[in-house]
């Protein structure tokens, strides 16, 4: 575990969460990017080499771990948003259960009974995809060298701006590039891919270059840290080369692979506030927070409180109470992750385990 990522998981549940409370801005989009981008970046980080080779058992039980570690908690957000999905007249049932509703074009149904569980269907695609990336490229030894993964890193984000400019101006919901862009697991595995890059290339330079703990490499790194926030604010505030779709898409993604890797190394001021243990355990309960959230939204929409108190506004009323939301979603994640997600994910490990050695 690289304890400051999983603040910034944290983090970035908090931007969607905002997004889905109308904050304005492109907090609900830098969250997605830096959710799939952080996904890549630890698994490249812990995966890369293992897969070497191909078989059967190495292949069955990296997927048996995901499944665990993704669909419990999905399976019940599932069962859960069922009163409020029935509202929404939505049928795509099957596919919304397999994990499949983001693999084609199927307009609202995309965000069947619970709408931000397209994020899951997506990375569950480049999931399955990439036990055979990660082979084929080591195969073709992409990443012997540094300059590759670099060279690679910048090709696949300039191959995704041309992409995503072929759909400008075309970004209106439920379209087709709409879907493409912003949903689709084929063009969204490209933030997954840089991320995974940007996790190979710390790995492999963090072999190489072992850095010592004192004052100068604090004030180093620091530094560091404050200045991939500083690039990434001008980004954020500046006009420079933005559309729409790929506003909703890769644009970000340069600045959040220069976070994920300075930040790993865990040198610096900011990673240390990062890596409390209270981010530390927010970060853990971020996919069921995640997941949650905007469930226990509508259910407040719908049956408790007035729905002009779950959007933006600098009326202190409608601030505390957001602001009680959050906190409400933050427990029933922690109460659900300790009685329920723990514990089922240890229960079908023991029992895959089992399974194994008879």
């Amino acid at each position: 575990m690289i304890a400051p990522l999983e603040g910034f998981r944290f983090i970035a549940f908090i931007l969607i969460f905002l997004h889905h409370l109308s904050f304005e801005g492109l907090l609900g989009v830098i969250g997605v990017s830096f959710f799939f981008a952080l996904s890549g970046f630890l698994y490249g980080s812990s995966y890369f080499e293992h897969f070497n080779t191909l078989s059967y058992n190495h292949v069955y039980k990296f997927y048996y771990k995901r499944l665990i570690r993704l669909y419990p908690i999905y399976f019940l957000a599932s069962i859960l948003a069922i009163p409020v999905a029935i509202k929404s007249n939505f049928k795509d049932t099957l596919s919304y259960f397999i994990m499949a509703q983001s693999f084609y074009n199927n307009g609202k149904q995309v965000f069947a009974y619970n709408s931000v569980s397209w994020f899951v269907s997506t990375l569950f695609f480049i999931i399955l995809m990439l036990p055979f990336l990660f082979y084929i490229f080591n195969k073709l030894k992409l990443f012997d060298y540094l300059i590759c993964i670099i060279s690679l890193s910048v090709l696949l984000y300039i191959f995704g701006y041309l992409v995503a400019y072929q759909f400008k101006g075309e970004m209106q919901p439920y379209s087709f590039g709409w879907w493409f862009i912003y949903i689709s697991p084929y063009f969204r595995i490209l933030d997954f891919l840089i991320g995974a890059f940007s996790g190979i290339f710390f790995k492999k330079i963090n072999l190489k270059i072992k850095t010592k703990n004192g004052i100068k490499t604090l004030l180093i790194f620091t530094l560091l840290e404050i200045a991939t926030v500083i690039v990434f604010i001008v980004s954020y505030k500046t006009d420079w080369f933005k559309f729409d779709s790929i506003l909703m898409s890769i644009y970000f993604l340069p600045e959040i692979s220069f976070f994920l890797i300075i930040f790993s190394y865990s040198k610096g001021l900011l990673s240390g506030i990062l890596s409390n243990p209270f981010t530390i355990y927010f970060g853990k309960i971020s996919y069921t927070a995640f997941l949650l959230h905007q469930i226990i939204i509508r259910y407040i929409s719908l049956y408790f409180e007035p729905s002009s108190y779950l959007y933006f506004s600098t009326d202190y009323k409608h601030i505390f109470t957001q602001f009680c939301i959050l906190i409400s979603i933050l427990c029933i994640s922690d109460v659900i992750y300790r009685i329920y997600g723990k514990p089922i994910s240890k229960f079908f490990l023991k029992r895959n385990r089992s399974y194994s050695t008879t």
